[in-house]
């Protein structure tokens, strides 16, 4: 060896040529590498992982970075890309559930409102992934029937950094505007701070006819004010930099406003409301000259706007054998809904309830308001403390244990207003004031033997409708229920490739609070009596599922559920001999769901993606708590009495999202999905009792969605993105829904299912029976109303700034 070396240096000495010498150089070095003895290593293959193989439930992992370039604009978004998650217009189904019988914990800690489980709205640009755990949940799980997702916030970075961006339609479309920013950086002390925020005002594409004057405001020159949907929250994280133990304290703010569209509430002119001799043709607009009033319907439509807060502190022990985390958590909602928004209920008087054209009238219409306010008016207020405590356990033999306590306290005060049973005995007025206490306690424990691993666990809840129960019109017990919920589970890696897991668990959740309390004395089926003696309800599930890696950044995930549901809340007859006496609410509904997910996810170099599939059958004796949103206001409406495919029962569901990069600066994404139709129920033109055996027994058409969005930095500007964004590519317009509820009408799409009717005779959407009179013949009238249809296709921009 070292007479190679020495000749090499005299060769490289002695050469002029460059070329030459490493040429040499190379040559040396090869011979001189062959003659060394070497040990032959196996090739090492970098394949994907799989997903906590000795865990039991599953688990779907929602990476934000990942997601990045998708055009998503709220979590709901990101979260309806997962396997047995269906969208409805009031939040998330999961896996067949009602809409809150999922929870959402941030940093471990509920983000929930007690009202009516609602989950906050939290930044996108705020967090770093999310985990929705699903089926037999373990034990540190929160009470919930159908799942939890665990949302966990972005860390301080040890060096500043910031994220911008803004997308929008410039006005050409749906007036949409979303803006979002991120801050993270270290402070002092090894802490840091990460500071998010997010705004988005979106006309959407139903028509808004509201007067601009009344939500905007002239500010520097320029026009600012509310959209038909707008939304704007904050956050602020104060940590420990790159994962270090130590206390944290994040800050949450959101609010909501939303000014809804109303087909019914589209009159815009002078109107008279008595047109003819003795008024017999009823209000109408009419010419300047003779018009009692001129009348913008839309600004008598209200407003929700929904504004939370919350704080939560937590410390944590070092990363060891044994973690000792405590959590401390405070959060407030203040919603209304209200004419104008505000919270001024003065408007609700007798002589303003509104005024509806006349049946068979040359002048007016009985679908439109040509007068007054729409008669409704909501207060929602809570507050709720939070305190918990988790230990941690890992043993030398592998072995893992967890245990924790944990209490809450709510306040509540609502206060609701329905005009409409004014002149029908029924009270208008429904109010209350109260609070009530609630604890937990649970063990999650796992061992491990000769490969196979068992999870199982116990999990306790107290809880109580508080000391204000016994003077409910339908009393309950103030000491409350305790009850215990067991999981347990095996799990079996049965290689580096592969796992296979079977649980069962037993899940029980508190009634949402608004299902509990009251004021009233005389109610109708609208609005069931609230009873503080509803219990918790319970779901048991059954779950197998099988992870496989197949190769380099490729993994499929198949799983198959069965869940049912009994004590769910649900709309029953006071006194079955005389149903005039109105409904209440009952912990008596039940229902089922089973099916099959699967996911195929890769991660190549330049290319990401993921396909899920869903076949889900998902059934239950009633779909609303309320129950059929459309029927006899004063009764009867009889029972359930079979179970019938839920609402947002979509049979099969698949989903694409894919991320291709196709130059070093340029990168392409796209989320598709198609999906079965949701089932609606046939009715018949002019009868108002519902036929049970017909409920949800037809189905809407197959749907599809499409989502592009292009993304490419610009040349020489690396800290600079543009992008185009292009929701619903091919413009699919088929039909979203097949009714709606009418109210405040007291008959059309209210006591008579018009829509379903006029559906159930042409399969066309839209549309009431006019009765006519003596000079215009009864049939049918056609109504736009965009809100049955899906969303058309939209175009946008996007700019994005990074240092």
């Amino acid at each position: 060896m070292s007479s190679l070396s020495t000749l090499l240096t005299l060769m490289l000495t002695s050469c002029s040529c460059p070329q030459l010498s490493l040429a040499l150089a190379w040559t040396a070095f090869a011979a001189a590498d062959s003659a060394r003895v070497v040990r032959q290593m196996d090739s090492v293959e970098v394949r994907a992982r799989l997903l906590d193989p000795r865990s039991s439930q599953t688990l779907r992992v929602v990476s934000f970075a990942a997601l990045r370039g998708l055009p998503l604009d709220r979590l709901v978004d990101a979260i309806a890309l997962q396997p047995g998650v269906v969208v409805t217009a009031d939040g998330l189904s999961v896996r067949g559930g009602r809409v809150g019988t999922s929870s959402t914990w941030f940093d471990g800690m509920p983000l929930d409102e007690p009202i009516r489980h609602r989950m906050m709205e939290v930044p996108l640009a705020a967090l770093a992934r999310a985990e929705l755990a699903t089926g037999a949940l373990e034990a540190q799980e929160g009470a919930t029937l159908a799942g939890t997702l665990r949302l966990e916030p972005l860390e301080p970075t040890a060096t500043w950094r910031v994220r911008v961006l803004w997308t929008s339609d410039a006005r050409t479309g749906t007036h949409y505007d979303r803006a979002s920013g991120v801050v993270a950086g270290p402070l002092a002390a090894g802490f840091g701070a990460v500071a998010a925020a997010e705004g988005r005002l979106d006309d959407t594409w139903l028509p808004n006819l509201r007067s601009r004057s009344r939500s905007r405001t002239s500010l520097l020159g320029g026009s600012f004010g509310w959209r038909a949907d707008n939304a704007a929250s904050g956050s602020l994280r104060i940590a420990p930099i790159a994962g270090r133990s130590g206390p944290r304290l994040h800050l949450l703010a959101t609010r909501r406003v939303e000014l809804p569209f109303d087909p019914g509430w589209t009159v815009n002119g002078p109107v008279n409301d008595c047109i003819g001799p003795l008024c017999a043709q009823g209000p109408g607009v009419v010419d300047s000259a003779s018009a009692d009033y001129f009348y913008r319907a839309a600004d008598h439509v209200p407003i929700t706007d929904d504004r939370r807060l919350a704080a939560f502190f937590t410390w944590a022990s070092a990363e060891t054998l044994s973690r000792v985390s405590m959590r401390l958590g405070w959060s407030a909602t203040h919603r209304i809904t209200s004419v104008g928004g505000g919270n001024d209920d003065s408007y609700l008087f007798a002589r303003q309830v509104p005024l509806y054209g006349y049946p068979g009238s040359p002048a007016g219409d009985p679908f439109l308001a040509y007068g007054g306010d729409w008669p409704f008016f909501r207060r929602e207020l809570t507050r709720s403390w939070h305190a918990r405590a988790d230990l941690d356990r890992f043993t030398r033999q592998g072995h893992r244990i967890r245990a924790g306590l944990g209490g809450r306290w709510d306040d509540l005060n609502l206060r609701e207003w329905d005009l409409t049973t004014l002149g029908t005995g029924v009270d208008s007025l429904r109010a209350f004031d109260t609070s009530a206490p609630g604890a937990f306690g649970y063990v999650q424990s796992r061992w491990a033997f000769e490969g196979f691993v068992l999870n199982a666990g116990l999990r306790g809840e107290w809880f109580t409708p508080g000391s204000d129960a016994e003077s409910q019109p339908m009393p309950g017990r103030p000491g409350g229920y305790f009850s215990l919920s067991p999981r347990i589970g095996l799990a079996y890696p049965i290689s580096d490739r592969d796992a296979f897991s079977f649980a069962y668990a037993r899940l029980q959740q508190d009634p949402a609070r608004d299902f509990l309390y009251d004021s009233r004395g005389q109610v109708d089926w609208r609005t069931p009596l609230g009873n503080a003696g509803i219990e918790p309800a319970t779901a048991i599930t059954y779950e197998a599922a099988l992870q496989h890696v197949i190769g380099a950044g490729s993994r499929v995930q198949i799983g198959v559920f069965y869940r049912e549901w009994y004590d769910e809340p649900g709309a029953r007859a006071i006194d079955v001999r005389n149903q005039g006496l109105g409904s209440r609410f009952e912990g008596v509904d039940a229902g089922h769901a089973g099916g099959v997910e699967a996911t195929f996810s890769w991660n190549a170099r330049y290319a990401r993606g993921e396909v899920t599939y869903t076949i889900m059958d998902a059934r239950g004796n009633s779909s609303l708590a309320e129950g059929f949103p459309v029927g006899p206001r004063f009764g009867p409406r009889p029972a359930p009495i079979q179970d019938a495919p839920l609402d947002w029962d979509r049979r099969h569901q698949l989903n694409l999202s894919l991320h291709q990069a196709v130059h070093r600066s340029t990168s392409i994404d796209v989320h598709a999905w198609i999906a079965s139709g949701t089932p609606w129920t046939p009715r018949e033109q002019g009868v108002a009792d519902i036929d049970a055996g017909a409920v949800n027994s037809r189905r809407l058409p197959w749907t599809e969605s499409t989502e592009l969005a292009v993304h490419t930095t610009l040349p020489r500007f690396e800290r600079f993105a543009v992008g185009l964004e292009v929701r619903n590519l091919f413009d699919h317009r088929g039909p979203a829904r097949a009714t709606l509820d009418g109210f405040p009408h007291p008959e059309i799409n209210s006591r008579l299912d018009d829509y379903g009717a006029f559906r159930t005779q042409t399969g066309l959407g839209g549309a009431f029976w006019d009765t006519g009179s003596g000079s215009q013949p009864a049939g049918w009238v056609r109504v736009f109303d965009p809100r049955l249809d899906q969303a058309s296709r939209t175009v946008r921009m996007r700019l994005e700034f990074t240092w």
